[in-house]
């Protein structure tokens, strides 16, 4: 999922949040992304604090639990109201393709948006 971003926008800054165990070094050079943050989904200022920084938020973790979802819209929420952020929630069913068109559908205010990836733990390094 993040390499299908990384792939179809080479301009856009992708960052990755993992509750993975694998070193974020390799990470970030195994799935191209510019910034590798690792956490859990319990941690809500950290995931708050990233979502504020970036312009879209993609989701592919657990949502059966409040805890990611609600920092990821508290840290949308606190961004400068002329450039709140984007949500995109995926389950894991969800192709690269509709991944992609669901983000060519999204209207940001810079040609090349900043996006972070919260994703689940142990996920395959075709992400």
């Amino acid at each position: 999922m993040i390499r299908a971003i990384v792939d179809a926008h080479p301009d856009w800054k992708v960052t990755a949040y993992t509750r993975g165990s694998q070193h974020p070094e390799e990470l970030k050079h195994d799935l191209g992304v510019d910034r590798v943050e690792v956490g859990d989904f319990t941690e809500f200022e950290k995931i708050k604090a990233l979502c504020k920084e970036h312009d879209i938020a993609v989701n592919a973790g657990n949502s059966f639990t409040d805890s990611p979802i609600s920092a990821i819209v508290a840290g949308l929420r606190a961004r400068p109201s002329e450039s709140k952020g984007k949500l995109l929630h995926i389950s894991g069913q969800t192709t690269h393709r509709r991944l992609l068109l669901a983000l060519s559908t999204l209207r940001v205010n810079k040609t090349a948006p900043v996006v972070v990836a919260v994703v689940a733990k142990g996920f395959r390094r075709s992400c």
